[in-house]
């Protein structure tokens, strides 16, 4: 059985690389192991056809965008966690020049954490794929606040060749154990008595913990479909 080799990208110069590098907590909190950390401020390493990379929110040169969509052609599977405008024109997808706010994910059935929407509290960029795309399909879909269909996907997957890349149309912020710090300040706080017993605040910060774990079985579910060891 083949080995695929596993890189997760960082670029940790960039401001908008700013939660990249817990990227790595996010996927060894989900058992996902393995992945060999690449600094892109030294350089982009030699892919191959076997591989299997995340790439985390930040801007290539064109040069590495090519790289990566070759090694693609050549059978690599790439997930790309909020991806550039040229990155994604790389692949044959075009801005909506619109966001989703507050975007709600609703995972197609069939999929990890198919069910209700699950709200992501932070922008969903609107894509969709240039006509000359076929071989693609929708993960999940965007709603809006009434779950109502936005006309554009969360989470798709593209056939690229011998390859594929699934892209997140959104980022993935925190990992787990920030926002398990987060619901136990906030407890310490609720029996000092400064959060009262506001049921209101109760009920968002459960929303905050279930619309993480949602996003969590996407990406365990889309690395799993890309042939993820670990």
């Amino acid at each position: 059985m083949a080995i695929y080799r596993q890189y997760l990208l960082l670029h940790p110069k960039q401001r908008e690389n700013a939660y990249g590098p817990y990227v790595q907590e996010i996927l060894q909190a989900e058992g996902l192991n393995g992945f060999h950390t690449v600094n892109l401020d030294e350089g982009l390493p030699e892919l191959r056809g076997d591989d299997l990379i995340i790439l985390t929110r930040c801007f290539l040169r064109r040069e590495e965008m090519e790289r990566l969509f070759t090694a693609v052609e050549s059978g690599a599977r790439l997930v790309v966690l909020h991806p550039s405008i040229l990155l994604c024109d790389q692949f044959g997808w075009e801005p909506q020049k619109r966001a989703v706010h507050p975007g709600w994910v609703q995972t197609g059935e069939g999929y990890p954490g198919h069910g209700m929407p699950i709200q992501t509290h932070i922008p969903i960029a609107a894509f969709q794929p240039h006509e000359t795309v076929q071989a693609w399909e929708t993960l999940a879909g965007t709603v809006d606040a009434g779950w109502q269909d936005a006309g554009c996907p969360a989470v798709a997957s593209q056939q690229v060749g011998k390859g594929t890349v699934v892209f997140f149309f959104y980022q993935l912020r925190r990992p787990p154990c920030w926002q398990a710090r987060a619901g136990r300040r906030a407890d310490d706080l609720h029996v000092r008595g400064h959060l009262g017993a506001d049921p209101g605040r109760r009920a968002h910060r459960q929303r905050l913990l279930h619309g993480r774990a949602g996003a969590l079985r996407q990406l365990r579910g889309a690395l799993e479909g890309a042939h993820c060891t670990g």
